[in-house]
């Protein structure tokens, strides 16, 4: 059977190798003849029927997904076609001859789209061709919201775009291979790659390349305070002239990864998840008192009496508009009832039937206060929860707004949140001044949602935490994260001391800010007052250094490096780390030799080299 498989496959390429080169030759012909163009079209008549074929599926592996190749030479491409070939038909007039060049238009358009269709698995992205097929059914069904100002015919892949007297310009998305036989088709004067140009923006894309290690970086300009804040380090209006209130994050933007969100309902029939050709966005169950069943509708399901709690909440996880991992996977997890015994249910059905190892992220913007760690109950919720962690599960919940410390003893204690194998995520007001939602185990805060229906609370700094964890384990795959690492990965790449903590409470609070990798800072006015990562990497002149104020000047005091000197913008004056524990950063001055860990220590292991190295104060990876 093997063999014959192997016969039947041979035999099929030497018959397309056969039609392709019989094609081409009959095209090379046509083109050789210097026909009319009322002549081309008949002859094309006899190769072609004239009808578009059409793209219903990609091309397959065993496991029924689109076949994924490293993205690389398809682009868009301006063919130029000639409108003045000699023809014998002056005595006509005008409108029959502009009948004709339409006509020869048509049938070359028809020609290049099945050209595509027949090609596929020559593209390094196909998915790109469904995506264009997407766009066009998305702006059908958008009433009111826009509308093709011209007729661009029936193709998504090719079409006419421009037609002058003496040529005709068609847009075209092509692989590199299809590119030599649409030069080759008839009056075809050229095939030209379409030019990018890029933004004269007041950021620097390449610089924060450098800065996160990001595969890529994708910047959404205007975007919701909520995103904006965890995309930067510390505003400070004396140094930046104008907020910049874009989010910039990794262009891999959560792909391949679960989040889980355990609500009371969602509504995934929205713009906001208009990009389903490249996710899976969809209704996962619904528990029932205990009982795990099916949702009527993928899209739209909730409880019997609806509310926007679920729906905000993953719209800020994963939205393509509001949301932080706009091409992470979202399973909306209906609880009719919000209690301990559906949520325990729905974990074990998705840690059986769904989870998959590493590429998990749960958020639960829920919770209840008990006082009692002991209980029966408590202890099964942490215990189902643990189970699920140990499978490579990354797990976040809202820390409650009632400004209560988490973790108390014999006061109310806030679960899931206090668990240890849980990330706590608390909020902060609008103005940055900090509630008093703590947890000294576990805690990361994150910004309240600012979202069109204004809403405020730990509910939507969860997500928040969620999106973060999603884009973080799509850019590094080849990490197996899971809560506890994804926790000490959080901590070194947020904001240190960002918030002002009582100090009774200061060596009890770990007081980071959520950060998705890029702290430099920029001025949307472009306009500075200092220098530095947090001054929109300005440099100082040379002569001087630029201090931990991030401002440029000739003291011998504030150029000292152990003193937050900043070697990147501005002479510094070295300082080596003399200490016997092998101490390094504010204070200590530079390693010797080797890296500064997050923590202040010289080393050169991958956590001292890695993740959080101080690059001021020693070699970083």
């Amino acid at each position: 059977m093997k063999k014959f498989i192997n016969f039947t496959l041979l035999l099929s390429i030497i018959f397309t190798l056969f039609i392709n080169v019989s094609y081409a030759k009959k095209e090379q012909s046509l083109k050789n003849k210097n026909l009319t163009i009322e002549q081309i079209i008949k002859e094309e008549q006899k190769i072609t029927k004239g009808d578009y074929k059409s793209k219903d599926k990609y091309p397959l592996d065993n496991k029924n997904e689109p076949v994924k190749k490293p993205e690389g030479g398809d682009k868009f491409y301006l063919i130029f076609v000639n409108n003045t070939i000699s023809t014998p038909i002056s005595n006509k007039s005008k409108h029959q001859k502009r009948m004709t060049v339409e006509k020869f238009i048509d049938s070359l358009v028809n020609k290049i789209h099945n050209l595509i269709v027949d090609n596929v698995d020559t593209y390094e992205d196909a998915e790109k061709l469904e995506e264009l097929d997407h766009e066009s059914e998305e702006l059908k069904k958008r009433d009111g919201q826009g509308e093709y100002l011209m007729d661009y015919g029936e193709s998504n892949y090719v079409y006419l775009v421009s037609q002058e007297k003496d040529q005709s310009i068609l847009y075209a998305y092509l692989s590199e291979e299809l590119v030599e036989e649409v030069q080759a088709l008839p009056n075809v004067i050229g095939c030209h790659a379409d030019i990018e140009m890029t933004d004269f923006n007041y950021y620097n894309e390449n610089d924060i390349k450098k800065e996160t290690k990001w595969s890529g970086v994708t910047v959404r300009d205007y975007a919701d305070l909520h995103l904006s804040t965890i995309s930067q380090g510390r505003w400070n209006h004396n140094l930046i002239g104008l907020y910049d209130s874009n989010f910039y994050y990794p262009s891999t933007a959560g792909k391949d990864i679960d989040i889980f969100i355990f609500d009371t309902g969602f509504n995934f029939d929205h713009y906001e998840y208009s990009n389903k050709y490249e996710r899976i966005v969809t209704c996962g169950f619904n528990v029932t008192n205990g009982k795990v069943k099916s949702t009527p509708s993928n899209t739209f399901c909730h409880r019997p009496i609806p509310n926007n709690h679920g729906v905000i909440v993953s719209d800020v996880a994963g939205g393509v508009i509001h949301g932080v991992a706009n091409k992470a996977n979202i399973y909306g997890i209906v609880l009719n009832e919000l209690t301990v015994g559906n949520s325990v249910m729905a974990l074990k059905f998705v840690r059986d039937n769904l989870l998959r190892a590493n590429k998990a992220v749960f958020n639960f913007s829920h919770g209840f206060y008990f006082n009692d760690e002991d209980d029966a109950v408590v202890k099964y919720y942490e215990e189902t929860l643990e189970t699920v962690r140990q499978k490579g599960a990354v797990l976040i919940a809202a820390a409650g707004n009632d400004g209560e410390e988490v973790h108390v003893k014999k006061t109310k204690i806030i679960y899931p949140c206090s668990f240890e194998n849980i990330i706590c995520a608390g909020s902060i007001e609008d103005s940055f001044y900090p509630l008093n939602t703590m947890n000294p185990y576990n805690y990361v805060k994150a910004s309240w949602s600012n979202y069109v229906e204004i809403r405020s609370g730990t509910s939507y700094s969860s997500p928040i935490v969620a999106g973060v964890a999603a884009s973080i384990m799509s850019e590094h795959p080849e990490i197996q994260f899971e809560t506890k690492s994804m926790l000490e990965y959080l901590t070194k790449l947020s904001i240190p001391g960002m918030l002002d903590i009582p100090t009774d409470k200061i060596n009890d609070i770990n007081n980071v800010f959520i950060n998705n990798g890029k702290r430099s800072v920029y001025s949307r006015d472009n306009r500075y007052n200092g220098c530095g990562a947090s001054v929109g990497n300005m440099h100082c002149p040379k002569g001087y250094c630029c201090s931990v104020d991030n401002q440029c000047t000739k003291d011998g005091f504030k150029c000292q490096l152990k003193l937050g000197c900043q070697s990147k913008f501005g002479d510094c004056e070295i300082n080596y780390s003399l200490n016997p524990e092998g101490k390094c950063g504010f204070g200590y001055g530079k390693c010797q030799e080797g890296c500064c860990s997050s923590n202040g220590y010289c080393g050169t292991s991958s956590d001292h080299c890695g993740i959080g190295c101080q690059s001021n104060f020693g070699h970083c990876n």
